[in-house]
C-alpha cells in the first residue's frame, strides 16, 4: 500500500526544488528560509523526508502476508539447487519465484546480490505461510540475506521483488544453501529474526510499536556482535539509527549512525558509508550543528560521486542546499540546488514516475 509513497514523495520534493531553484535564478534575491520552508513542506522532518523511502518498504512488511503476487510476478517457479547461483533481471514491479527442497533441521541461507535495484526477499514454508521477509534498507547496495532454520521438510519458496513499483530496471544474483544446522547458524537465524520482527514494528504508527522495534534490533545487534558479523553489525546500528530518528530522539539516532559508520569505514564498505553519513549529516542539520552537518554532506558528495550513486549524489546536493541556506549562505545554497536539479530531472526522466 505504502511502496508508492516515496516515488510521490520525490517527485514532490523534484519539483519543489525546481521551482525554487528557477524562481531565485530569475530574481538572484537571497533564499529565504520561510520560503524554502513553505516551498519544500513536504520536507517537514527537516530534511529527512528522503530517509522515508526505508520506512516506507518496511510498512509494507506489516501488509498481510498473503497479498497478490506483484504485477510482474513471472508467473512460474525456478527450482534452485543447494549451491547454485542464478542471475536475473528486475524493474520495479516485479518478482521472480523460485523453490528449494530442504529437511527438518537444516540452515537455509539464501544470499541476493542487490545490482543497481533495491530488492526485498521473503521465505514461505510448504504451506505458503510466509515465514520471514528481509529488506535491510540500503536500497541499491550489498545484498539481502536470509539464515532460516527449517521446522518441516518440504519445498520451500523465495520470491525476490523489487522495493519500489517505478525502479529503474536492475539485476540481482541469487544464491541458497542447505546444510544441517550448528549452533552459530542458530543464532544467524535468530538474529534474522529478531530484525525482521524490527522492521514490521518501525513501520507502525503507534510510538509505543515502534520503540519495540529498539529491542528487536537489539537482540539481533547482539547476536551478530557475537558472532563477530561486522557487515550485519552495521546493518544493526543503522536500522537502530533510524528507528531513534522515527521516534525524534535525535541524539540517540545520531550515535548509532556513527557507529555503524565506523564499522562500514573499517570494513571498507564505502556505499554505505555514504548512506550513514548522509543521515549523520540530516541529523546534525536536525540539531542545528550545521557546520559538521555541512562537512559530513560534504564527504558523502565526493564518496558518491566515487562511488556512482548517482540518485544519492543528487539527495546530498539538495541538502547541502538546506544546510547552507540555513547557516546563512545564500548564494552557495542556490548553486548546490542547481546542481542537484539536473540530476533529479534525469533521474525522473529514466524512472517515468514523474510526469514532464
Amino acid at each position: 500500500m505504502l511502496d508508492g509513497y516515496s516515488s510521490v514523495a520525490r517527485c514532490h520534493f523534484d519539483q519543489g526544488v525546481a521551482e525554487l531553484v528557477e524562481t531565485f535564478r530569475a530574481a538572484r534575491k537571497p533564499l529565504n528560509s520561510g520560503q524554502i520552508e513553505a516551498m519544500l513542506g513536504e520536507m517537514a522532518l527537516g530534511g529527512l523526508l528522503l530517509a522515508l523511502p526505508f520506512l516506507a518498504r518496511l510498512a509494507a512488511s506489516a501488509v498481510a502476508p498473503e497479498a497478490p503476487a506483484a504485477t510482474g510476478d513471472r508467473g512460474h517457479l525456478v527450482l534452485l539447487q543447494s549451491g547454485q547461483s542464478l542471475r536475473a533481471d528486475l524493474a520495479g514491479g516485479e518478482s521472480c519465484r523460485y523453490q528449494v527442497v530442504v529437511e527438518t533441521g537444516d540452515c537455509l541461507h539464501v544470499e541476493v546480490e542487490q545490482i543497481d535495484i533495491d530488492v526485498v526477499v521473503s521465505l514461505r514454508g510448504p504451506d505458503g505461510k510466509e515465514l520471514i521477509e528481509m529488506d535491510n534498507g540500503l536500497e541499491t547496495r550489498g545484498s539481502e540475506e536470509i539464515s532460516w532454520i527449517v521446522a518441516t521438510t518440504g519445498p520451500h519458496r523465495i520470491e525476490v521483488r523489487a522495493a519500489e513499483e517505478q525502479a529503474l530496471p536492475g539485476a540481482f544474483v541469487i544464491r541458497a544453501v542447505s546444510r544441517p544446522a550448528t549452533k552459530p547458524d542458530r543464532d544467524r537465524a535468530a538474529a534474522d529474526v529478531a530484525f525482521a520482527e524490527g522492521n514490521v514494528l518501525v513501520a507502525e504508527a503507534p510510538q509505543a510499536t515502534r520503540r519495540r522495534a529498539l529491542d528487536s534490533y537489539r537482540r539481533a545487534l547482539g547476536l551478530w556482535q557475537t558472532l563477530g558479523d561486522r557487515p550485519h553489525e552495521a546493518m544493526a546500528q543503522f536500522a537502530l539509527g533510524m528507528a531513534h530518528a522515527s521516534l525524534n530522539e535525535q541524539q540517540q539516532s545520531l550515535e548509532a549512525c556513527r557507529r555503524a559508520l565506523e564499522i562500514w569505514r573499517a570494513t571498507g564498505d564505502r556505499p554505505s558509508q555514504v548512506v550513514a553519513l548522509w543521515m549523520i549529516a540530516g541529523t546534525e542539520y536536525l540539531l542545528r550543528d550545521l557546520p559538521d552537518a555541512i562537512g559530513h554532506y560534504s564527504e558523502a558528495l565526493i564518496l558518491s560521486r566515487e562511488v556512482g550513486a548517482r540518485s544519492l549524489e543528487a539527495d546530498v546536493l539538495t541538502n547541502l542546499g538546506m544546510a547552507y541556506d540555513a547557516a546563512g549562505e545564500k548564494d552557495r545554497a542556490l548553486d548546490y540546488y542547481a546542481l542537484a536539479l539536473p540530476l533529479m530531472r534525469a533521474e525522473r526522466n529514466e524512472s517515468g514516475s514523474c510526469g514532464p
